[in-house]
């Protein structure tokens, strides 16, 4: 009876240790996934990368509700909000529209080239 007792406790204590996966693509306004975006849970230091087609996987010693970010260079931020377990969250990043303010001037090389003669 004492080894039943224990086995239980023993499956008590893993099963009630939260992990929360999170799975899912960062794509981009036109659907183009967004290779090596940073997905991080909101207040922490946990994240991980986008791999090469957008796709990550996120595993987080939290139990729901919490949120991700999503982020990369050139795109706005995206944060959405983690429910259950599993959850497969797809986020879609607008692109930045950066206009550059300056004066445009078309450089023209001049060479001056002078003959040395001896004389």
């Amino acid at each position: 009876m004492r080894t039943i007792a224990k086995i239980f406790l023993l499956l008590g204590c893993v099963y009630s240790y939260a992990q929360t996966t999170i799975s899912g693509t960062v794509k981009d306004d036109t659907g183009q996934p967004l290779p090596s975006a940073n997905i991080i849970v909101v207040g922490t230091s946990q994240g991980t990368v986008a791999d090469f087609d957008g796709g990550y996987i996120l595993t987080v010693d939290l139990s729901p509700p919490f949120q991700i970010q999503a982020s990369s260079i050139g795109f706005e931020t995206v944060v959405k909000e983690v429910t259950t377990n599993p959850q497969i969250i797809d986020c879609f990043c607008q692109s930045l529209i950066i206009l550059l303010h300056g004066d445009c001037r078309l450089a023209t090389p001049t060479f001056d080239f002078r003959l040395a003669s001896k004389v």
